[in-house]
C-alpha cells in the first residue's frame, strides 16, 4: 500500500503545478465583471448572445443566490436564457 501511495504521490508532483492553482484561485477571487464596464449591469447589457446561468448549490465563491441575480437581469429580460441550478449531495 505505501509503494502504492508513494508511486502516485509523484505523479501527482510531477503533474500538479502549485503555482499554477494559486494563479487560477487568484483569478476567481478577484473576478469582477462590472470592473472597467460601468459595473455589473452595464456589462451584461453588453452581451449579444442567449445568456445562460449555471449555479451549483455547493458553490461558496458563486453561490446560486448570485445565479439567481444575474439570470433576473434587467438584461436578462431582453434575451432568451436559460438558467440551470444543480444540486450536489455528498455520496
Amino acid at each position: 500500500m505505501q509503494s502504492y501511495l508513494q508511486h502516485h504521490g509523484r505523479k501527482l508532483v510531477r503533474r500538479f503545478d502549485a503555482n499554477a492553482y494559486l494563479t487560477l484561485t487568484e483569478a476567481m477571487n478577484s473576478h469582477d465583471i462590472g470592473r472597467g464596464r460601468g459595473g455589473v449591469e452595464m456589462a451584461l447589457r453588453r452581451i449579444t448572445g442567449q445568456l445562460r446561468v449555471l449555479s451549483i448549490d455547493s458553490d461558496r465563491l458563486f453561490t446560486a443566490a448570485d445565479g439567481a441575480a444575474l439570470a433576473n437581469s434587467p438584461r436578462a429580460w431582453s434575451s432568451p436564457r436559460s438558467i440551470l441550478r444543480m444540486a450536489m449531495t455528498p455520496s
